[in-house]
């Protein structure tokens, strides 16, 4: 739910103003609203944001190196000083790294030739004679050259000639081959040049690893600091003054459930103060307080944008449906006993901020054990297909279900017969009785055929197939959308009265009752006539609310235009919505199937040798089952993510854009 808001306005004497926020800041509810502009003027507060990033840029920087605390050397440490040494230090770095990839890149190009002095060809050069580089393909080499010429082969290597050339000086020389032009730098003073640099390197490191545990700390104190003094900024920013800047006028929201403790406070104070209701107009922070399972959910729905404060929170309600479409789509038993036990082990060592994150890890892990228990699916394996043998024991049982002697007769063919999987099992009842069979008769078959595992065999037949999972998985998009739309109606209600949401009222009663009598009709508990003429009567009331009064504004034929279309876009926007909810189905059989893959390639790609046919098939199974796990997880929360933003929130009226409650506080 969201919270309610009280504006309270505050006309304060100027030389009692700064007592008066250090008393509102301490007490920590006082949302302050922010002048139309929300400019900053000030350039000191310009350079405490600056310094605030690049504090947040050092604590994550630190963070990352497990090292442990030290004190710091001076007592009280600048932390801006301490700053500007690190920006310093990694600013050095940067240009040590620059240098290494540089001298890394001279070293390639020199060290096909070796290791060799510039000071011997100097000495040529004083003796008349050069020496040139060459490099060409090893296919367009000509041995001919070195008949011609001073020609000594250094290297070869992918697919290149490297070759000098000793020439007098002044002497013409022809090679179709590419002269390059060496630094003048041995490949010895290169490599030690690199080897002093990483040395260098390795030692900034090592002062990263003393910042992080001297200074770490520092850097967070030194953020809240500046924090605390931005947001007396702001709220300065923010207060307007009055009869020649005598008197301060500051305005801010309070919610209700925290109105006693400044009301309180004001008490002891000689100040006026005002206590407003919320207006339409306002620019109103919105506040969420929900019980424990959905407050789980609350930073998923703050992904999209919190609500409007006028609307309904939907966090509540999106919850348990985003919990079952995670468990949906993952869709596997045995990962879902991991998530949970993962997140109950670290539960205990984490921080407390974590806890709630891993909470909700706990909750979709019992969903995905849910699914992967009714589809009968435990880390690939499918239990649905763990084998169908009619067995002497099976035809008894049938025999006992009251089946014909005829049936089972026929079924004498398959008597001790081995079949894989349902579908197979399926395909051979088929072909005995030619389709004669009734759907009853085999769903009687299949419970009682002999399982390869025989205590499966009291609760297979229960276990969803995958076109069970596919109408399954419509009809949980159809409940959602439908309860969106009980949603939208009492929301438009609420926010502007009963007359509002006769259209959205007029949808429910068309698509509720003419789905009931659809089902009634189809069971033959109603016949066609009455069916046909409660149809009508369910038509007729329904058209009121979506083509006549669907905006009590404006005039009945404008209500007629804006109905019809409307209808286009809930009759397109429903089907294309409800066959959204079909990649629950796709990616619940993804997963089962990449699962099944991985097991397969570890059964069949182990080597027969004692140790390492089992060593293989754990190292297999664990890596494939890892991706599988990362995979088909992200997908698992990225598309019910989709399903909740696009199909629920537009069905359920979503306006969002809601402002955040940020009380000016320490």
């Amino acid at each position: 739910m969201i919270v309610p808001m009280k504006k309270y306005s505050f006309l304060v004497y100027h030389k009692e103003y700064m007592d008066f926020l250090n008393g509102i800041r301490e007490l920590g509810v006082l949302h302050v609203i922010e002048k139309e502009s929300g400019e900053i003027e000030d350039e000191e507060m310009r350079l405490r944001y600056q310094q605030v990033s690049e504090l947040n840029n050092a604590i994550r920087f630190l963070s990352k190196r497990e090292v442990e605390a030290k004190p710091a050397d001076d007592e009280k440490p600048d932390g801006i000083s301490i700053l500007n040494e690190l920006k310093k230090l990694q600013s050095d770095q940067e240009a040590y790294y620059q240098k290494l990839t540089q001298l890394q890149k001279e070293k390639s190009i020199v060290e096909p030739w070796g290791n060799f002095s510039w000071n011997t060809i100097e000495q040529l050069k004083t003796s008349g004679y050069e020496i040139d580089f060459y490099i060409c393909p090893s296919r367009n080499y000509d041995v001919e050259w070195e008949t011609n010429y001073n020609i000594a082969q250094i290297n070869e290597a992918g697919g290149q000639k490297y070759f000098v050339l000793l020439y007098k000086s002044g002497e013409a020389v022809e090679l179709s081959a590419e002269k390059i032009k060496l630094s003048e730098v041995s490949l010895s003073q290169l490599n030690k040049s690199i080897s002093e640099l990483k040395g260098i390197i390795e030692k900034t490191e090592e002062l990263y690893d003393d910042f992080s545990a001297r200074y770490l700390k520092l850097f967070e104190e030194t953020r809240q600091k500046i924090n605390s003094e931005l947001n007396l900024d702001k709220v300065l920013l923010n207060t307007r003054k009055e009869a020649e800047e005598k008197l301060m006028l500051l305005e801010g929201w309070v919610p209700t459930e925290k109105e006693e403790i400044i009301i309180n406070f004001l008490e002891n104070l000689s100040i006026y103060y005002q206590i407003g209701k919320a207006t339409p107009k306002d620019d109103i922070p919105v506040l969420l307080k929900n019980r424990k399972f959905p407050r789980l959910f609350e930073s998923i729905g703050e992904l999209y944008s919190l609500p409007d404060y006028k609307e309904m929170d939907l966090t509540p309600f999106f919850a348990p449906f985003f919990m079952l479409f995670f468990g949906f789509c993952l869709g596997d038993a045995g990962y879902g006993l991991l998530f949970i036990l993962g997140a109950t082990y670290f539960k205990y060592k984490a921080d407390k901020k974590l806890k709630p994150l891993l909470t909700l890890v706990q909750f979709l892990g019992f969903a995905t054990v849910l699914f992967g228990t009714i589809t009968g699916t435990i880390f690939g394996m499918n239990l649905i297909d763990s084998g169908y043998t009619i067995t002497e024991q099976s035809l008894v049982i049938l025999q006992q279900q009251n089946i014909s002697a005829d049936v089972i007769d026929k079924l004498q063919v398959l008597l001790n017969t081995h079949v894989d999987s349902k579908l197979a099992f399926q395909e051979k009842l088929n072909k005995i009785f030619q389709g004669s069979l009734s759907a009853g008769h085999q769903k009687v078959i299949l419970r009682y055929a002999e399982s390869d595992f025989p205590v499966l065999n009291s609760f297979r037949y229960l276990l969803l197939d995958p076109n069970k999972m596919f109408n399954l998985a419509l009809a949980l998009g159809a409940i959602q959308i439908i309860f969106g739309m009980f949603i939208k109606a009492f929301n438009q209600v609420r926010m502007f009265g009963y007359r509002y949401a006769f259209s959205t009222i007029g949808w429910l009663f068309l698509i509720l009752g003419g789905g009931t009598l659809y089902l009634l009709n189809t069971s033959a508990t109603l016949d066609a006539k009455m069916a046909k003429n409660i149809f009508i009567i369910v038509l007729v009331i329904s058209s009121l609310g979506i083509y006549f009064f669907n905006d009590p504004k404006r005039n009945i034929l404008v209500n007629f235009g804006a109905g019809l279309w409307d209808t286009y876009n809930m009759v397109t926007g429903i089907l294309g919505d409800l066959l959204s909810y079909i990649r629950l189905f796709a990616l619940g059989i993804s997963s089962a199937i990449l699962g099944f893959v991985f097991n397969e390639l570890a059964m069949n790609m182990s080597p027969d040798l004692p140790v390492v046919k089992q060593l293989v098939f754990i190292i297999i199974l664990l890596v494939g089952h890892g991706i599988n796990i990362f995979m088909s997880g992200l997908g698992a929360f990225v598309h019910p993510l989709r399903l909740t933003f696009v199909e629920f929130y537009k069905n359920a009226g979503y306006i969002g854009g809601g402002k955040k409650y940020n009380p000016f506080s320490k």
